[in-house]
């Protein structure tokens, strides 16, 4: 018979995109509505928080260390100590209830986000593409 368990009780509003790291042996993931990166180590059961403003609404692993992530409507590079270092390819301004909401990296190694109406009424969401620096949408009306 399978035991599950819960491993952290993270109290989470809206946790999203975990994460493994295999360099650090660590799983992370955001809460999107508190503005919070989440670390917790299997091996030492040590869990961190650190918050984040404006909050994290998805993270991935970088090829040279560190991290990609989005904010509501960005792309950013981010540290694992520090949190953000970066913020580059700017989204939807145009749309302010906008926002990013998850992400994930295909094979190729690109970094897929998808952005949707905050208010969960409209679909103007929009899926884009951040590849070798440049932010690119591919699809939209989500």
């Amino acid at each position: 018979m399978l035991d599950v368990r819960c491993e952290v009780h993270s109290a989470c509003a809206l946790g999203e995109g975990p994460l493994w790291d295999d360099r650090n042996e660590a799983l992370w993931w955001v809460d999107i509505l508190n503005s919070q990166l989440h670390r917790y180590s299997p091996a030492t059961g040590k869990h961190s928080v650190l918050d984040q403003q404006p909050a994290l609404t998805s993270i991935v692993k970088r090829g040279r260390g560190g991290f990609a992530a989005t904010q509501p409507n960005q792309f950013v590079l981010l540290d694992e100590q520090a949190g953000v270092v970066e913020g580059f390819g700017a989204v939807e301004p145009d749309l302010p209830n906008n926002r990013f909401n998850d992400g994930k990296v295909d094979p190729a190694g690109r970094f897929w986000a998808g952005t949707m109406d905050d208010e969960l009424r409209y679909p103007r969401g929009a899926l884009y593409c951040l590849e070798d620096g440049q932010c690119c949408r591919h699809d939209r009306d989500y």
